[in-house]
């Protein structure tokens, strides 16, 4: 089948379980809170029926909102990678009919031992009262809690393990969490596990036990997606709870070492309002010293922490600090020109000045919270907020 620039495999062949339990292609698949919330779940109506409105539309060469991130990261997108890597487009011929699941995307549980800036207590067990600190100041969502026993409905699904080529394991964190030695055993048992390519996305944060690591080099390939926002302190800033970004490279660089099934290191990070100046120097730092790993990275969108929500100012300076340096590798140059058409082809946001002195707010809020100071991880934005935010300065003199 040839590829029409719209079509993606998962359409035909995946599926993503999210922490509530609802289902969609995958975990890129935008469908916002207010939409998850009313999709039903993968018995009924049959999931194979669900999205045959996506797939006639990928058929027909035609854009798909909720696949927007795909069409900006192009070839480095999840959509090119289904098609080209994981399965071969080229060798298939597609109908408008659901094939077979080959492919699945497992939210284990909300089990963590960060507590994130941009994350919430849905994805982490550790952010419960401090959602509810922010709910009492700010109003908002309520904090949530995940069943424990969340492990025994994902065994109860409807699935068909024993076709599966591939499986994605998101938290939480995963090695943090109890559940995934059992989820891993399920797997053992259920599917051909030397066929199958095994996603985990961690913190690298915690150490691996040895029956952990025997377990897990029984798969085909094993996908170790380390998650490090920035290569200095704005990983721990953002990131609050972790080591410094040295010791989570360590530990990272030892699971590589464990895991003989991993064929090369992988870091995706996650930018936000606090940590994008930083973008172009870490995409730097991995080009020139892992130059083998794959980089990938995301631009948080919906939050008050979303880079989208800046004003004209922090934008400029935001490009500016990306070209302090003009000796990049190409490698590098190519994922700065990426961000920055990202950065500047956002939809229009309506409440874009409520939700930057939301952030503002939140941010100084869990300064007290947590008893820490932006200047003392990411002096440069604090720095320039102060030079351009009257608000930022009266927070901060409260």
């Amino acid at each position: 089948m040839e590829d029409n620039g719209k079509i993606c495999l998962l359409a035909w062949n995946g599926m993503a379980l999210s922490m509530k339990n609802t289902v969609r292609p995958c975990c890129r698949f935008d469908i916002g809170e207010t939409k998850e919330e009313s999709v039903v779940g993968f018995i009924e109506p049959p999931y194979a029926e669900k999205f045959s409105w996506l797939r006639k539309n990928m058929l027909e060469g035609k854009d798909t909102p909720e696949c927007g991130l795909c069409y900006q990261q192009g070839n480095d997108s999840m959509r090119s990678h289904a098609n080209n890597i994981d399965y071969r487009l080229e060798e298939v011929e597609l109908t408008g009919a659901f094939n077979k699941l080959q492919s699945i995307e497992l939210s284990l549980d909300n089990l963590c031992n960060l507590q994130c800036k941009m994350c919430d207590s849905l994805f982490s067990s550790k952010l419960y009262y401090r959602d509810e600190h922010l709910l009492d100041k700010f109003g908002g969502r309520e904090p949530t809690k995940v069943p424990k026993n969340r492990i025994e409905y994902i065994k109860g699904l409807n699935v068909d393990w024993q076709y599966l080529t591939k499986i994605k394991v998101l938290g939480g964190e995963p090695f943090y969490s109890p559940n995934f030695p059992t989820l891993i055993d399920f797997l053992i048992e259920k599917c051909d596990v030397e066929n199958v390519t095994l996603e985990i996305i961690t913190n690298a944060t915690k150490k691996l036990q040895p029956s952990l690591v025997d377990k897990l080099n029984k798969f085909k390939r094993i996908i170790l997606v380390g998650s490090i926002d920035g290569t200095n302190d704005y990983n721990v800033y953002q990131r609050w709870g972790s080591p410094g970004f040295d010791e989570s490279l360590a530990v990272y660089k030892e699971y590589l070492v464990q895991l003989t099934n991993v064929r090369k290191g992988h870091i995706h990070s996650t930018y936000t309002t606090l940590n994008l100046n930083g973008f172009a120097d870490d995409m730097d730092y991995w080009a020139t010293n892992y130059p083998e790993w794959s980089v990938s990275f995301k631009l948080v969108e919906n939050s008050e922490y979303s880079p989208y929500n800046g004003p004209d100012w922090y934008n400029e300076w935001i490009l500016s600090e990306w070209k302090t340096h003009n000796d990049r590798l190409p490698i590098a140059t190519k994922k700065i020109d990426m961000a920055t058409a990202i950065l500047s082809s956002a939809s229009l946001n309506n409440n874009k000045t409520h939700d930057w002195q939301m952030f503002m707010k939140k941010m100084n809020e869990l300064d007290k919270y947590y008893d820490s100071n932006l200047r003392d991880y990411n002096p440069e934005l604090d720095k320039v907020l102060m030079e351009n935010e009257d608000e930022w300065r009266q927070l901060n003199e409260r």
